[in-house]
């Protein structure tokens, strides 16, 4: 499927008054995919300079939300309006281009109307030294063009494009690379500097933090925040929707709640929210109660007396309790239910490095020196290709160091979650694929995995055909009942979506053992880590505390 990406999408479904400060909106919307109904209820309005997160969890509708307000999908009923004239840019799959196109000319096309002024302007000034009869009419003819070339910012295009592509890291040798032959991360990196460049009036950004490492993203938020147009964003990096947005629209059975703060602000909120309405469902029911109870008296004591306005106070009582709007029960949804097996500990000194070296085709990192004592949480954070995944391949023993000594623990039983998940047998079925390497029945086996979501027919999916977050759900399955006392993960949040993500935080906290691991999850970072090594500029520096405290002690050495 090609799809237009970064492209903007000047489209009018109804107009909205010019004075209204609302861009865009959605009320009642419906959406059905066949029989099934993806959207129940959608209410949502976007104003002027709103940042607003849409969380909820996968399948529930968030990316069809996107696919509506860019035109992309029709709503089968309900009203989506936008303001005249606004704009909307959307980075949703990777589109196909020529494969003589470099990254240079497709990022230039984010100031497509510009540059045809530009070379309009350049044969002007050509004409202008040889065409002296007709001068006048083309003095005349630039003025309009330079006009107009000012007020769209022509002059400052060259710098809007290097501020954008030093920001999201995208290098000079990147820029003139045919842009087939880049990695799907790559062509996301190049796909989002295009729709930042266009500056349309709306941005929706479908997990822009995906293929970005720290620095990138902490740019990414100081750009969001100053963008003049509105952004809708959907993620699960939790830090980045605390630090970019000021509205949360949650998505939960196809109907939306708004939340007007950060995602730390919707979480208290919610939670709020949840213990008024169980308050206000508790009463309401006590009340029912009451009222049950007395049509039933009335109507014993009618019946018993023969007495019909007993009967018809009953009555009149069963009207107003038909007519009753009824709360409902908050429920909350099943997460993950995580629970690691126990297993014999290690020895106290888990893992010690002395002054390690590694390379490839550069030098990655020196004089590297890492104690990490048994029960310890260890992060590794740093920039995409300085070498946390290669550090922690030598700590598995799958590369040997160039230089110096890695010293392992006794009784180490390790358990490794990649960044890049993948099974022996993709041919499997997620309960074939489970048993293989656990001692239990068929109904123990399907009992488990339905604490990993994976409900009834779901554990007859076959491994190859998974989803990312499916493959992620399934791999941490069979760590939690393996015998392990070392748990070693790269980008272990990967794939999962918020709920996941702070079920995993839980059962993480309550492993017995010691855990290290990569990440660019600094919510998961704060939430988990004792000690961060950051690996920067080939050397690997140790910090105490998690990604706050690593940037609070950075901050004061500078």
């Amino acid at each position: 499927v090609t799809i237009n990406l970064g492209v903007i999408l000047d489209y009018t479904i109804i107009i909205l008054g010019g004075t209204n400060m609302i861009q865009v909106s959605m009320t009642n919307v419906k959406k059905f995919f066949g029989a099934q109904e993806v959207l129940q209820d959608v209410n949502l309005e976007i104003q002027d300079g709103d940042r607003v997160g849409l969380v909820g969890r996968n399948g529930e509708g968030k990316s069809t939300i996107f696919r509506i307000l860019a035109g992309y999908e029709k709503e089968d009923s309900g009203v989506v309006a936008k303001k005249k004239d606004e704009t909307i840019g959307y980075v949703e799959q990777i589109p196909q281009y020529s494969s003589d196109d470099t990254c240079r000319t497709i990022i230039n096309r984010a100031f497509g109307d510009v540059m045809k002024i530009a070379e309009e302007m350049r044969t002007l000034e050509e004409r202008m030294c040889t065409d002296f009869e007709h001068m006048d009419q083309i003095m005349a003819r630039y003025d309009r063009l330079q006009t107009k070339y000012e007020s769209m910012d022509g002059y400052s295009v060259n710098e809007s494009i290097a501020k954008v592509c030093n920001g999201l890291q995208i290098s000079d040798r990147m820029l003139e690379q045919q842009y087939a032959v880049l990695s799907g991360g790559e062509k996301t990196l190049v796909m989002l500097a295009v729709c930042l460049l266009q500056k349309p009036s709306i941005l929706l950004l479908d997990e822009p933090t995906n293929h970005l490492d720290l620095a990138t993203i902490e740019w990414l938020e100081t750009f969001l925040r100053e963008y003049k147009g509105s952004t809708i964003i959907v993620s699960h990096d939790r830090y980045f929707l605390d630090q970019v947005v000021n509205k949360i629209y949650e998505i939960e059975d196809g109907k939306t709640t708004a939340y007007f703060g950060n995602y730390s602000y919707y979480l208290v909120e919610r939670s709020h929210r949840q213990e008024l309405q169980m308050i206000e469902y508790k009463n309401q029911q006590k009340k029912i109660k009451a009222m049950e109870k007395s049509i039933r008296d009335l109507m014993d004591w009618g019946n018993r007396g023969g007495n019909d306005g007993l009967h018809r106070r009953a009555g009149s009582i069963q009207k107003s309790l038909d007519r009753m709007e009824r709360v409902e029960r908050p429920v909350e949804k099943k997460n993950i239910n995580l629970d690691f097996a126990d297993t014999e500990r290690s020895g106290k000194d888990v893992l010690i490095l002395k002054k390690v070296e590694k390379s490839f085709n550069k030098l990655l990192f020196s004089d590297v020196n890492m104690h990490i004592r048994y029960g310890e949480r260890i992060a590794i954070i740093g920039k995409n290709g300085h070498g946390k995944s290669v550090l922690l391949k030598l700590i598995l023993g799958i590369f040997e160091p160039d230089n110096g000594q890695i010293l392992r623990g006794a009784n180490l039983k390790i358990g490794y979650m990649p960044q890049e998940i993948t099974f022996n047998h993709p041919e499997h079925t997620v309960i074939e694929e489970f048993r293989d390497g656990y001692i239990g029945t068929s109904e123990k086996a399907r009992s488990i995995l339905s604490r990993f979501l994976f409900y009834n027919d779901q554990v007859n999916k076959i491994v190859g055909k998974l989803s990312g977050g499916e493959l992620a759900r399934l791999r941490l399955c069979q760590l939690m009942y393996q015998d392990i006392n070392f748990l070693i993960m790269d980008e272990p949040t990967n794939h999962l979506d918020i709920a996941s993500r702070e079920v995993l935080e839980e059962a993480l906290a309550d492993f017995a053992g010691t855990i290290l691991f990569v990440s660019h999850d600094r919510y998961f970072i704060n939430k988990l880590a004792q000690k961060t090594y950051v690996v920067e500029n080939t050397c690997v520096t140790e910090y105490i505390g998690g990604y706050d405290d690593y940037r609070e002690i950075s901050r004061r050495r500078c």
